[in-house]
């Protein structure tokens, strides 16, 4: 065991040298696609600045489909060779620094681990990974899985993410990325403990990713903090997850073909509550139940533990992670949703109409149905009869 070395303000961390290739691997909801977004958008500007940032996208989602990762179920897929055009882009950087962000790498496999720093890393590859604390990354998470078909309810998911098996794939999709010893483990058999690093994040500062980001890819202060267009992703309400979470389980038990249900959900309602501002008034999604806030107290303890000696540096305080037991009476429980907002039933029916109208990329666009693409996000386990029924029923009372 090698102790980590820890850089207490992460703002004072010193630039990564000419010619790395960074590769931020998330993971997902740690304030991904607020960079990427950003990024995107500057990215003519960072090339005056010696840092390349590979497009046209603002995440590489395409090339990462053809190495395995998966899509929207009825997305089509993007024309084939979106990976070779982005090696091509990151090949032979010379003076320049090179960042590639997407937050799916946090759930590679070793296979896809050595496939991405073998041809994306370059001669000096260096690992950047966000950490979260658990208690409020779990909440946010589900509404995240939501709005990628999850049909099961808030507690009802914990209890598979926490009590469940990596045979699950909702149990993967949260341990594979947030079990960051793991996480340590597999890229550091691959690029070297020594090319790893961990920041601690803090969701009540806004601007420490965009500062730690300026200082590792040398740019000037400041040049990441404009605005990131289409890239906010807002987590939604209680009550908007709840409406999708009902209205997809409706479209599940009427058998909606995949490529409709794409453009319905994913194209229109999830789209216009996500791009709308957050519905005043409306609960956000509720903090854990007291037998999962029990489970991980625990989780985090040996997360703390494993990553002091998991010999990598770490940016921030490690005891910002850890999770404190509640005392007695300080637990809540999720109560059901019963009514929604006019605001909210208005966006919703609005992303509806838009979806149905909205029209994929033409074959000359160089789309191909996704069946010929990447593999679809695995299905959610098919609803009990009558779920969606049972919601809508309890957000007509009162």
């Amino acid at each position: 065991m090698t102790a980590s070395r820890i850089v207490p303000d992460p703002r004072t961390v010193e630039p990564l040298p000419l010619g790395v290739n960074l590769i931020h691997i998330g993971p997902q909801k740690t304030g991904s696609t607020a960079i990427q977004g950003v990024m995107h958008h500057a990215r003519e500007q960072l090339a005056e600045l010696g840092v390349v940032y590979p497009g046209p996208t603002m995440r590489p989602l395409a090339a990462g489909a053809e190495i395995g990762f998966s899509v929207p179920r009825g997305k089509a897929a993007a024309r084939p060779g979106a990976w070779d055009r982005l090696v091509a882009q990151v090949a032979q950087p010379g003076d320049r620094r090179v960042c590639i962000s997407h937050e799916a790498f946090g759930r590679a496999t070793r296979a896809q681990v050595d496939r991405i720093v073998g041809e994306l890393g370059g001669e000096r590859p260096h690992v950047l990974a966000v950490l979260r604390r658990y208690d409020s990354y779990l909440p946010s998470q589900w509404q995240q899985r939501v709005k990628a078909g999850e049909l099961r309810s808030y507690d009802d998911w914990l209890r598979v993410v926490l009590e469940g098996s990596r045979g699950d794939y909702a149990w993967r999709n949260v341990w594979m990325p947030h079990d960051t010893v793991g996480l340590v483990r597999r890229w550091g058999e691959r690029v070297g403990r020594e090319n790893i690093t961990l920041l601690v994040g803090d969701d009540a500062d806004r601007t420490l990713l965009p500062d730690v980001f300026e200082r590792l890819l040398g740019l000037p202060g400041g040049s990441l903090h404009g605005e990131s267009g289409n890239g906010a992703n807002r987590s939604l309400s209680y009550p908007e997850t709840e409406l999708l979470r009902s209205t997809m389980a409706y479209f599940a038990e009427q058998e909606l073909p995949d490529e409709m249900a794409y453009r319905l959900l994913h194209r229109g309602m999830t789209s216009a509550l996500v791009k709308s501002p957050y519905p005043d008034g409306e609960r956000r999604i509720p903090p854990l139940p007291d037998w999962a806030h029990d489970r991980v107290v625990e989780l985090s303890e040996a997360r703390i533990a494993g990553l002091r000696e998991a010999g990598v540096r770490i940016l921030g305080d490690l005891e910002n992670l850890r999770v404190a037991p509640r005392g007695p009476g300080d637990g809540q429980q999720a109560d059901e949703v019963e009514t929604i907002s006019m605001v909210t039933a208005q966006r919703a029916v609005q992303g509806l109409v838009k979806g149905a109208m909205w029209k994929p990329p033409t074959a000359a666009a160089g789309q191909v149905p996704s069946a010929a693409g990447a593999a679809a996000s695995p299905a959610s386990p098919t609803p009990p009869v009558g779920l969606s029924a049972r919601v809508r029923r309890r957000l007509r009372r009162r």
